[in-house]
This record gives structure tokens, sequence and C-alpha cells, in this order.
């Protein structure tokens, strides 16, 4: 996926919707949770996008395994 497929907000993470996305989407454990919506920005209006509600983590969050 490109950089400009991938976004998120606080915990939610959002995915372009593409052949690769669906792929991850249709394998993805919680898939029955995933929305969609259509992106309101000016540079990509009208797309249509996964939103993976608690799917985004920080780095700086993850648990660090030694």
């Amino acid at each position: 996926m490109e950089p400009n497929e991938i976004d998120h907000h606080c915990s939610d993470l959002y995915l372009k919707v593409t052949e690769e996305s669906d792929k991850l989407i249709e394998n993805y454990e919680f898939r029955g949770l995933v929305t969609t919506f259509k992106s309101i920005r000016p540079d990509d209006k009208g797309s249509l996008w996964y939103d993976i509600p608690f799917g985004y983590i920080p780095e700086w969050q993850r648990e660090k395994k030694d």
C-alpha cells in the first residue's frame, strides 16, 4: 500500500479500499467491526475507505518484547 492510502485518527485505522486492503480486511480477525466511509478530503473526495476501530497503535504504545 502507498502511504497516502493509510491514515488514522486516535486509535482508529483507515485504509483506502484497494485490492490489497480488500485482502487484508478479508483475513482480519475482527472484520465484522470494519465499516466503510467516503472521503471528504478535497484531494481524495468520494474515495471509499475502511474504518478499522482500535486498529492503530502508535509505536510508543506497543508492548516492547525483548
